[in-house]
């Protein structure tokens, strides 16, 4: 799996409860739930703003 660079933002709403973690990953974003790895909820987008709202 390719190294993923975390973006620091902050987030809100239900992300932000969830603890969502932002990271680029070529060619887009991804949002996930880092708590656990294997049962994870991840969200991808071309953009910050559209993996968060996956």
């Amino acid at each position: 799996m390719p190294r993923r660079k975390r973006i620091d933002i902050v987030l809100d709403g239900l992300p932000k409860l969830l603890g969502g973690e932002v990271y680029a990953e070529s060619p887009g974003f991804v949002c996930v739930q880092p708590d656990d790895v294997h049962q994870c909820v991840v969200g991808r987008g071309s953009s910050v703003a559209q993996a968060v709202e996956n």
